[in-house]
């Protein structure tokens, strides 16, 4: 389940975040680093709270993403 909810937010993050971009290779670099904040800010939220985000709105609210 972590890594389910884990992968769907990283899905819509990524995918709201690349709308404007040029080039495919562009494209895909902004994902990867998207993708990488994702990780670490889900990483960080569970190390500190102990229990995974539910949902987007956590990790906004706990200060882990803008």
């Amino acid at each position: 389940m972590k890594r389910r909810v884990r992968f769907v937010f990283l899905l819509v993050l990524a995918s709201a975040l690349v709308g404007g971009c040029s080039t495919r290779s562009e494209r895909e670099r902004i994902l990867k680093q998207d993708l990488q904040m994702m990780r670490q800010a889900i990483d960080n939220y569970t190390l500190d709270k102990e229990k995974p985000p539910q949902s987007l709105e956590d990790l906004v609210n706990g200060h882990y993403l803008k």
